[in-house]
């Protein structure tokens, strides 16, 4: 495990607050002990990769968006874009 900047556990917070959830629930959605959870944030470690993705799915958003505080860029229109002008050529 590797220490890093409190980035991921402030959005952790903030998403659990805005979500009207509890740590509890997360815990219990991504079947971690509460323990674990309350280690990680008092040491500031972040969890492994698989465990950070749970956590994300389990509030909704992304690890880029936990990791980062930076929502992702839909790219959806430009991909739509994209195929239509290379299917638009066969």
């Amino acid at each position: 495990m590797y220490m890093a900047d409190t980035t991921f556990w402030t959005n952790f917070n903030t998403l659990v607050k805005d979500q009207n959830t509890t740590q509890d629930a997360v815990c219990s959605d991504i079947n971690i002990s509460i323990n674990t959870l309350r280690g990680w944030i008092s040491k500031n470690i972040l969890p492994r990769a698989d465990e950070a993705v749970k956590i994300a799915t389990a509030l909704h958003t992304t690890v880029e968006y936990l990791v980062t505080g930076e929502k992702p860029v839909d790219k959806t229109p430009e991909l739509k874009s994209a195929i239509l002008e290379t299917l638009n050529k066969f």
